[in-house]
């Protein structure tokens, strides 16, 4: 059975596929809120974990903090009242009522120039590694570990060592942690007159991923 789901914040609608009459019974997956950024007690429990537990890890290791990070932040989760479904549901409804991309989409033109490559070829610096960071929306979705661009961002000043270390070690050593590989894989309709036939794929990588290939 195939299922079109609605899209909410962007321009692609998933596709459900169920191969099988059984339901898959398991853990809900963690989802980093980007509203969690107004809470101070989130930023002190984070600041709390990354001091104690994440900051001392070698940059080969920011899997792990980023994991821990994770781990803390369900937890605080699992303790609060968040349950905001109806919201969800009202504001939906209103932004496909108010957003129209077609248009806007019609116009993209991507183009790298000569001198654009050679910028982007250079030895990453701290400053590219922010502004890559800095130009990701944050409320795209997240990769397999949860954390959206909204994480990263809101909480910079925490996790910026390891990151700049983490990303810095990748193009000097070319070792990227197999965990930060996996990736979600959805097929997409394509619309009417497209000249790509059938479903095509779309993809959700881990930020900390995309930051270094943008870097």
């Amino acid at each position: 059975m195939a299922q079109l789901l609605d899209w909410i914040g962007s321009d692609h609608r998933p596709l459900l596929l169920q191969t099988e009459n059984n339901k898959w019974k398991g853990m809900r997956q963690f989802r980093y809120d980007n509203r969690w950024r107004y809470k101070q007690d989130v930023h002190m429990a984070l600041q709390n974990t990354w001091d104690q537990g994440c900051k001392h890890l070698p940059p080969q290791q920011f899997y792990e903090a980023l994991k821990r990070c994770r781990n803390d932040l369900s937890r605080w989760k699992s303790e609060q009242n968040l349950n905001s479904h109806k919201l969800i549901q009202q504001l939906h409804h209103a932004i496909q009522k108010a957003i129209h991309l077609e248009p806007v989409l019609q116009h993209i033109q991507p183009k790298v120039t000569e001198e654009m490559n050679q910028h982007l070829t250079k030895p990453v610096s701290e400053e590219e590694i922010y502004r890559a960071l800095s130009h990701m929306n944050v409320d795209k979705a997240p990769g397999p570990d949860g954390l959206n661009a909204g994480f990263y961002k809101y909480h910079w000043n925490t996790v910026k060592a390891g990151v700049i270390n983490f990303i810095k070690c990748f193009f000097q050593s070319g070792y990227l942690d197999p965990a930060l590989n996996h990736t979600y894989i959805c097929l997409v309709p394509v619309g009417v007159g497209s000249r790509t036939r059938g479903p095509g794929p779309t993809k959700d990588c881990h930020i900390v991923r995309i930051t270094a290939h943008k870097g």
